[in-house]
């Protein structure tokens, strides 16, 4: 037995079914992903405008950027899902979002605050829910229902994240706390991410167990 073998077994015991892991770090993902990137994200409306003096219109065309850019690479973000498998995806996804959050971090001009809108659309198409969904519908048949369930709790909890995101601001102030999400996103995302086996073949089940 390999030493990821083993590992793996320590942290994930097989006497629960492994896809029930992989929906818990799917609700994790989605609490951190769509907390910060979308229920968390209009608190830093006012930080901005504060910050460089922005029209409420020039901030909000950056999320209307981001939805418009959502929708239109949908399609293709699902064709490179079953092309590379959502645990590469979600990682690949973790990353962008991670970068994006860096990037706004140093957008001191709407040109750059665009352009890191942009990348965050991207990573959030990839990262997060998607990838999960794609994940448990593999895993599970008779009990996706259930297991979607779970993963969705992540986005109940996620608007949570807005209070978070306004404590760091008071605390640290904008630059510093868009570094933080950054930072955050990388050091829980991407393990979260990590947890997703492309099928339960893999690791010698069927789907539902």
């Amino acid at each position: 037995m390999s030493l990821a073998s083993l590992v793996r077994d320590r942290l994930f015991p097989r006497d629960v079914y492994y896809g029930w892991y992989i929906a818990i770090a799917g609700a994790g993902s989605s609490f951190l992903i769509l907390g910060i990137t979308i229920f968390g994200f209009g608190v830093f409306i006012s930080r901005f405008q504060e910050e460089y003096g922005w029209s409420v219109k020039a901030i909000a065309l950056g999320f209307s950027l981001r939805s418009l850019e959502q929708g239109m690479l949908s399609p293709f973000m699902g064709y490179v899902m079953d092309r590379l498998g959502p645990r590469r995806v979600a990682v690949i996804g973790g990353v962008i979002v991670a970068a994006s959050l860096f990037i706004f971090a140093q957008a001191r001009t709407l040109p750059v605050y665009y352009t890191a809108s942009i990348v965050m659309a991207i990573g959030q198409s990839l990262g997060g829910f998607s990838a999960f969904t794609l994940a448990a519908m593999r895993w599970f048949v008779k009990k996706r229902g259930r297991a979607m369930g779970v993963i969705s709790i992540g986005n109940g909890f996620g608007y949570s994240v807005a209070l978070i995101i306004a404590a760091l601001f008071s605390a640290f102030g904008l630059h510093a706390t868009l570094m933080i999400l950054g930072v955050a996103v990388l050091v829980f995302g991407i393990p979260l991410a990590l947890v997703i086996r492309d099928s339960p073949e893999s690791l010698g089940y069927l789907p539902d167990g």
